[in-house]
């Protein structure tokens, strides 16, 4: 729970930065080679070895929806974002404990974190550029500091609603 003064800081670090402009809806989803791709850049700063498997599979899928919105986070923070976990196999998601139909195994999630920046944050930014956040109740600690999940569940093509 965060108070009064901590939400209008927040808030108001939101507001000071011009919004970004996306070419990517979500699903934008591509597969990727880790063995032949994984040093091609798909931003500025995320490669697609950032992404790949903890299990080694070769296999790598990739929202490009959900790279441009690191990117700004990264341009927001002006700090480097540490992808902690992004796609996911069936069978190392399944090993690891993680949701059935986790958007990881689609490409469309990344475990986050930044060196200094707290969770909330991550959310608040996160959430002003479209991506879904998910709040843990257990911390997971790494070399950047604490994980946060984000997605796109939220960000789809104008042209796919319907009145």
């Amino acid at each position: 729970m965060a108070g009064k003064n901590t939400l209008t800081r927040l808030v108001s670090d939101i507001k000071g930065s011009p919004k970004p402009v996306f070419k990517y809806y979500s699903p934008y989803v591509v597969t990727y080679s880790k063995r032949t791709q994984g040093g091609l850049y798909l931003s500025a700063n995320f490669k697609v070895s950032e992404f790949a498997c903890k299990d080694g599979n070769d296999t790598v899928k990739i929202d490009l929806a959900l790279v441009e919105r690191l990117q700004a986070i990264r341009n927001h923070f002006g700090k480097a974002v540490v992808i902690v976990s992004g796609y996911r196999t069936p069978v190392y998601n399944r090993l690891i404990g993680g949701a059935p139909a986790s958007q990881h195994l689609y490409g469309c999630a990344a475990d986050i974190s930044i060196a200094g920046i707290s969770r909330s944050q991550i959310r608040a930014y996160a959430n002003s550029i479209g991506l879904s956040c998910e709040i843990y109740n257990s911390d997971y600690p790494n070399t950047a500091g604490l994980t946060q999940h984000v997605d796109t569940r939220n960000i789809a093509y104008p042209g796919n609603f319907h009145e």
